[in-house]
């Protein structure tokens, strides 16, 4: 079964002066975000400026029910919340991939298990796919960088795009929407702005630095919040002409519903917590460097090569000068 535990912390938002009580938050597996404007079936296709829309994938149990989101890198590897599982099928443009089990990252300080690899004794963790997507049969993977500056992914200007599969809206409450488990499985995106940043947010003993967006009623229809089965997804940004993951979705401030306002765990609108990328891009750009298999063979052939050139040295050597 999927994670749910609860998490109590502190934060303090960029730019407001005041430690603000966010009380019990809960991790929450991913699904589709809730959007302040429209309907379950807005924003549910690819928008077509780029966004690397196919690489968010659907994480699924063994019964093929959604149990998460996560977000595919490159090269075959898949990173998540930690929280998130049973990771059973990994679904990446509508085709069905598995974890390869014999993958080891060796994070310092993580856990492993069945090529599970936590990313330190954070909520993240990465796995590797037994397939490369993109060479069976899926298509519309888009590149994009693992943010690595903390000045871009504060910024609270940037648009940020946030993507799941988690739950949409179900009923209207005062002030926000409920989540509708009806809907889920189906990918949404929206937008929403860095409202600021949590260190250190504890989750029983795991520990992550996040980023922080709150659900606005006054910033446009697509603004965005999530929901259940978010978790693991993504949000991006993008600078120029190169998109950035800087966050994958972990926590919400209120369970079952969404809050644009009067949330009452915060006074204003639900806050949404997503892990800092760029605390830990280091990490996962070195355990994700693993080379092909020609470059495996190029490698031993040099090695192969090297070692008949010092066996024909030593042998050309008399031995009286050994």
């Amino acid at each position: 079964m999927f994670r749910i535990s609860i998490l109590c912390v502190q934060m303090r938002l960029l730019k407001l002066p005041l430690l603000v009580l966010i009380g019990c938050l809960l991790p929450f597996r991913a699904e589709a975000v809730i959007l302040y404007g429209g309907n379950n079936s807005t924003n549910i296709t690819d928008p077509g400026t780029g966004l690397p829309w196919t690489n968010v994938v659907e994480i699924e149990n063994g019964s093929g029910s959604t149990v998460g989101s996560g977000v595919y890198l490159n090269d075959q590897f898949v990173l998540t919340a930690n929280h998130v599982g049973p990771t059973s099928q990994i679904v990446i443009g509508g085709s069905i991939f598995y974890v390869d089990t014999t993958f080891n990252a060796s994070f310092a300080g993580g856990s492993y298990t069945s090529g599970v690899s936590q990313v330190g004794n954070t909520d993240l963790k990465l796995l590797r796919l037994t397939l490369n997507p993109a060479a069976n049969g899926v298509s519309g993977l888009r590149p994009f960088n693992l943010n690595t500056s903390s000045a871009l992914d504060i910024n609270p200007v940037t648009t940020n795009y946030v993507l799941g599969y988690g739950y949409g809206k179900g009923a209207a409450v005062t002030g926000g929407w409920s989540w509708d488990s009806g809907s889920v499985g189906v990918e949404r995106w929206g937008t929403n702005q860095i409202a600021g940043t949590y260190a250190n947010a504890a989750n029983g003993s795991w520990v992550t630095n996040t980023l922080v967006t709150r659900f606005d009623s006054n910033a446009g229809s697509n603004e965005a919040a999530i929901t259940l089965d978010d978790s693991g997804g993504a949000l991006f940004f993008k600078s120029g002409s190169t998109w950035y993951l800087s966050g994958i979705s972990l926590y919400v401030s209120s369970s079952g519903t969404s809050y644009y306002s009067g949330d009452p765990n915060t006074g204003t609108g639900s806050y949404n917590f997503f892990g800092r990328i760029s605390d830990y891009a280091n990490l996962i750009t070195v355990a994700t460097a693993v080379p092909e298999p020609s470059v495996y063979a190029l490698v031993l052939f040099s090695l192969v090569a090297v070692l008949i050139v010092r066996r024909t040295s030593r042998r050309a050597i008399p031995a009286k000068n050994r």
